[in-house]
């Protein structure tokens, strides 16, 4: 909408229209400045000011929607994921409140001020797009030991209000890592149950050997489905070298767009290894896009 948003030292929340140079509207409550860079909605402008609260006003006049209180002053920038907005307060928690009404749903508490953005593992795309782009950076502690059914998922994507799709890396006990993609529950391109689950190895020539204890960088192109076609493809690569590439898998019966991605870590399934020592995962970088 060409329009800017931000707070300032003068106690005002501004919002600018960029076309015209000149404000559209401005918030003020109370003889606090509002250091938060805020998160905009379609309709809603979320920000935190020093007067220990949380703001959400109209996107379009300012008025405001609800004011959540804390007990520290707000400097964090508010994330919002689906109905729901997550920030920190000097107060050492992390909140998360509804963003229809303000209304806390839980909270944490870290123990010191939170002064910055949360990273949240989901990231809604709200079906618009058929074709998304993944990438990400992933390292496995030293002492990473793999379940006895091969099992290790990372990201996990939904279509059809169904997780469908999922990263993992294959490998047992302190054998090879290998990237890897599955598919569950789609209607055909698997090579099990009747083509409705999949599991898809690199195809392309290059082993995809993720070793323990570095750093690692993950793409994934996932293209669904055109509506009754067996169309979708997946792609993947690591470190810059293209592992597989498959087609031919129908997600489901109409157009394949896709709805969310959810970093949700699964170590195993029902059978009974044991862990010699705590082990980490970590990810960062992870960015995503799409297109129709």
């Amino acid at each position: 909408d060409n329009r800017a948003y931000f707070g300032h030292y003068e106690n005002e929340f501004l919002c600018i229209d960029l076309n015209k140079g000149e404000r559209a509207w401005t918030f003020k409550d109370r003889e606090f400045p509002y250091f938060s860079s805020p998160a905009v909605t379609k309709d809603r402008v979320v920000f935190g000011g020093r007067d220990k609260r949380l703001h959400c006003v109209k996107r379009d006049s300012g008025q405001e929607v609800w004011a959540f209180a804390t007990q520290g002053k707000v400097d964090s920038s508010p994330v919002v994921v689906g109905d729901k907005v997550v920030t920190g307060s000097d107060d050492g928690r992390l909140y998360v409140v509804s963003l229809k009404n303000g209304e806390k749903l839980w909270s944490y508490e870290i123990g010191k001020p939170v002064g910055s953005s949360p990273a949240v593992s989901e990231a809604v795309l709200g079906t618009r797009y058929r074709t998304i782009y993944v990438s990400f950076w992933m390292k496995y502690s030293s002492n990473w030991v793999g379940h006895d059914t091969g099992t290790n998922k990372i990201l996990h994507f939904w279509v059809g209000g169904v997780n469908r799709i999922y990263n993992l890396v294959q490998g047992v006990g302190t054998g090879p890592l290998v990237a890897s993609v599955d598919v569950q529950g789609v209607i055909t391109g698997g090579q099990y149950d009747g083509g409705t689950n999949g599991k898809f190895a690199p195809n392309l020539g290059v082993p995809g050997i993720i070793p323990r204890g570095q750093w690692v960088h993950w793409e994934m192109v996932f293209t669904g489905n055109t509506a009754g076609n067996a169309d979708g493809t997946i792609e993947w690569w690591l470190d810059g070298a293209k592992l597989g590439s498959y087609g031919g898998v129908q997600f489901v019966s109409g157009n394949a767009l896709w709805e969310s991605m959810e970093w949700s870590p699964t170590w195993g399934g029902n059978s009974g290894i044991r862990v010699p020592a705590d082990q980490y995962s970590w990810l960062d970088h992870i960015y995503i896009s799409g297109k129709n």
